[in-house]
């Protein structure tokens, strides 16, 4: 029987269905809305979670002109009263808010002047056929033409307002064209304000999107239900002012958990399919990691472009697939941002260890700017770190349970958008997720190098190049220039164990760019500090040490070690015929490299 094939990067659900790909089936999800009798549901997962996907199936199943028959076989038609009551029942207004590029205000209208005719373009027909009153025609017309930047308002606030009032018109249309209520779908609302928080017209967009939602979403009157997705789920002051008829879908929510990323079974489903199954344990320490709700999942997007790889043959080592995203920009200005401490952190997750701190669900972009851990809450929502457990001690709760269960009992036209917007927040033990996510960490921490200390590439990639050629003088050299520009902006007068993870970190961070590199691996008869194989045949083993008295005798004595625990046996395993041990030592901007000529085989 011939394999389906398997489509990376689609999010047109309808075209994933029609070509017999293969599909994990989420269409339960449908139910799920449904039955929750929420008004206007936000859903926040981190960026390549299937949001997207996710929205295109909802349009495909309440639209009024879709191809239904492309549910046949999936799991949601097993729902006949639900199908029977809400399937092809609606009118759908899809308001997709991905893709913008801005570097200004006036350019980020223009954007969203483009998504409006698109949006305008979608109903033209109905403007012939008679039925629309005329004066709903000339405005869909007129929202059309935004396509032609010669029929721009002049007036940068005149332009705003046409754009803030359009979605609800055309809904307003819609509702009034069909005598139906419309079902309203907004992919990534928040990321018009990252890119606003980047280019510094960040209250700006807030403004124009608060009013644009409370148009469209705070009247029930034209309004069946509304789903909206983002990484971020930005706080009530800014955004979602009076509006108290939001469901919030969290990372918490168990109910919700399974709809976003894949699970254990169906990762094992997907890989047994394509007869995949050796590759399980690679996919696991890849792509595995997130917890939402009880439940660990994986990352979808990885998943499927590693299955895609691994079915072209021979390599089937896994890969990154984590581009250059908005999110690696704010991370780094973070960084170059913050205090000592923070760095600290970041340096301790990429060494391979948990650290402990209050993340908070509500934000503002504003919130980036004030110190204190807003950087880890960040890291959580947009995928880039998670919560390997809730710190579940009752001094260090910071979030209050039973007062939201009770809350959820009110009669919503009681409560207050404060209650679901007032930045509940619990004490957790975070970690890097799994290997693609510290792959990029150290990515990060070279970007932050550049920006934040003038590190040049050049340096780093000669750091790097050394320890293949066997040249522990350039190492060492090309180290002392970093470490020159990196120790001389914090304080250094933490204690030696963390002084340590520092340098771990530093050094782990400058190799990723390069190659695989593991922290902490079990390896003959202890822990290796770092290890990697840079060929296929060749791997390297380092050792460090932190010593303000002797750095040649500490870094003899890491090259001890690594003999005496037979650290390179593990790499002997699989499959190098030659491994490089070197012994690093390190103290403030100072550092000695030593290679091991003797135990190179």
């Amino acid at each position: 029987m011939e394999q389906k094939d398997l489509q990376a990067g689609t999010q047109n659900f309808a075209k994933i269905i029609k070509d017999g790909s293969y599909y994990v089936d989420k269409t339960m999800i449908i139910k799920e809305l449904l039955q929750a009798h929420n008004a206007v549901n936000l859903i926040t997962r981190p960026r390549r979670f299937g949001k997207s996907l996710m929205i295109d199936m909802l349009s495909s199943f309440f639209s009024l002109t879709a191809d239904h028959s492309i549910f046949d076989d999936l799991a949601i038609c097993n729902e006949r009263d639900i199908c029977e009551k809400y399937m092809g029942k609606f009118p759908v207004l899809l308001l997709d808010l991905s893709g913008f590029s801005s570097e200004s205000y006036r350019d980020a209208l223009n954007v969203l002047a483009d998504k409006i005719s698109n949006l305008a373009e979608c109903y033209l027909p109905l403007c012939e056929s008679g039925k629309m009153r005329s004066q709903d025609k000339a405005l869909m017309e007129t929202y059309y033409a935004l396509r032609d930047v010669t029929t721009y308002p002049k007036k940068t606030e005149d332009f705003a307002a046409m754009l803030r009032s359009a979605p609800y018109n055309i809904c307003k249309i819609l509702h009034d064209y069909y005598g139906k209520n419309v079902v309203v779908l907004i992919d990534e609302y928040d990321v018009p304000l990252n890119k606003a928080y980047l280019g510094g017209f960040y209250d700006s967009m807030v403004e124009l999107i608060r009013i644009m939602f409370e148009k469209l979403l705070k009247t029930t009157k034209v309004l069946e239900l509304s789903v909206i997705t983002g990484c971020l789920r930005i706080s009530k002051e800014s955004i979602f002012t009076g509006m108290n008829n939001i469901s919030v879908w969290d990372r918490e929510d168990n109910f919700s958990r399974e709809y976003f990323g894949f699970t254990e079974k169906e990762v094992v489903d997907l890989l047994s399919y394509y007869s995949l199954n050796d590759v399980l344990d690679s996919a696991r320490a890849w792509y595995d990691g997130y917890l939402f709700g009880n439940g660990h999942v994986y990352c979808p997007w990885d998943i499927i472009r590693y299955v895609v790889k691994c079915r072209k043959g021979g390599n089937t080592n896994p890969a990154n697939y984590w581009t250059d995203s908005s999110e690696n920009e704010i991370i780094i200005r973070m960084l170059q941002e913050s205090d000592a401490s923070t760095q600290k952190d970041y340096l301790h997750l990429l060494a391979g260890k948990t650290i402990q701190k209050t993340v908070t669900e509500a934000l503002t972009y504003r919130d980036l700017n004030e110190p204190g851990d807003n950087i880890w809450s960040l890291l959580v929502a947009t995928g880039y770190l998670t919560i390997e457990r809730y710190i579940d001690d009752s001094d260090d709760v910071r979030y209050d349970v039973d007062a939201e269960d009770e809350a959820e009992d009110e009669d919503e036209d009681e409560v207050e958008d404060e209650d679901l917007f007032s930045s509940p927040s619990r004490l957790c033990e975070l970690k890097i997720p799994n290997g693609e996510i510290r792959q990029l960490f150290g990515s990060l921490l070279h970007d932050w190098l550049n920006k934040s200390f003038h590190t040049n590439t050049t340096v780093i990639s000669a750091f790097c190049a050394a320890f293949p050629r066997r040249d522990p003088e350039a190492a060492e050299k090309n180290l002392k220039k970093i470490l020159y520009d990196v120790t001389s902006s914090r304080d250094m007068s933490a204690q030696n164990q963390q002084k340590e993870y520092f340098y771990h970190g530093t050094v782990l961070g400058l190799l990723y760019s390069k190659w695989k590199v593991r922290s902490n691996i079990q390896s003959g008869d202890g822990y290796c500090d770092l290890g990697f194989f840079c060929k296929k045949r060749l791997a390297i083993v380092i050792e460090m040490k932190f010593n303000s008295a002797d750095l040649e005798a500490s870094a003899k004595e890491a090259l001890n070690q690594i003999e005496i625990k037979r650290y390179a046996d593990e790499f002997f395993r699989d499959g190098a015929t030659k491994v490089l041990r070197y012994g690093i030592a390190c103290y403030r901007d100072n550092c000695r490299v030593l290679l091991d000529t003797k135990t190179t085989v």
